[in-house]
C-alpha cells in the first residue's frame, strides 16, 4: 500500500458502507438499538447489585466484603470481550455519585473507575487470549482459571485502590488495616486485643 492509494481505498471503503447503510439500514438500526437495550439493562443490573451489596462505608468510602455486580461484568467481559469495560467505568461512576453519594472529588471516582474497569478489563483480555479459556466451562481447569483471573483481577485493583487513595491522602495505612466490626455485639475487640 502506498500514500497514492489511500484517497482511492479511503472512498471505495466510505462507498461500500454507505451501499451497506442504504442496503440494510433497518437492520442495521435494530441490531444497534437491540445492543444498546442490551447495555443500558447491563448497566441498571450492574446498578441493582451494587445497591444491595452496599453495607459499609469508611471514611466516606465504600466498603464491601462482596460485589456481585463486579462478577457480573466480568463475566459479562469474559464472554462477549473487554469492550464492556466501559460500563463498568460508567456503573462505577453512576453507583459512587448516585448510589453511594460519595464526597470523594471527581478526579478521585473518574480513576477509580478506571482503575478497576482496566484492572477486570486486562484480567478477561489475558485470560480469552492466553489461556485458552472455554466459556461453556466444560473442564476443571477452566473453573481453576476463571478463579484464579478473578482473584488476580480483585487483588491488582485493589492494590491500585489502596495506592490511589493513599496518594490522594483521602485513607491513612492504619485505614488499610482496620478490623470492621460488623457483628452484632459492641464488642471493641482493637480495644481488647491492642
Amino acid at each position: 500500500m502506498s500514500i497514492e492509494d489511500l484517497p482511492r481505498q479511503i472512498t471505495a471503503a466510505w462507498n461500500t458502507k454507505l451501499a451497506m447503510l442504504r442496503g440494510g439500514a433497518g437492520a442495521g438500526v435494530a441490531a444497534h438499538l437491540t445492543g444498546a437495550a442490551g447495555v443500558i439493562a447491563l448497566l441498571l443490573a450492574y446498578l441493582a447489585l451494587e445497591w444491595a451489596s452496599f453495607i459499609h462505608e469508611h471514611k466516606g468510602i465504600p466498603v464491601t466484603p462482596w460485589n456481585p455486580a463486579l462478577g457480573l461484568i466480568f463475566a459479562v467481559m469474559l464472554l462477549k470481550g473487554v469492550v464492556y469495560g466501559l460500563v463498568l467505568f460508567a456503573g462505577v461512576v453512576i453507583a459512587e455519585v448516585f448510589l453511594v453519594r460519595t464526597q470523594l472529588p471527581w478526579a478521585i471516582v473518574l480513576a477509580m473507575a478506571a482503575l478497576l474497569a482496566g484492572s477486570f478489563a486486562a484480567a478477561a483480555a489475558a485470560t480469552r487470549r492466553y489461556f485458552r479459556f472455554d466459556l461453556g466451562l466444560n473442564h476443571v481447569r477452566d473453573i481453576l482459571v476463571l478463579l484464579a483471573a478473578g482473584i488476580v483481577a480483585a487483588a491488582i485493583s485493589t492494590a491500585l485502590l489502596s495506592a490511589l487513595l493513599l496518594a490522594a491522602d483521602e485513607l491513612t495505612i492504619a485505614d488499610l488495616a482496620v478490623d470492621f466490626d460488623l457483628d452484632d455485639d459492641d464488642t471493641d475487640y482493637e480495644a481488647l486485643y491492642g
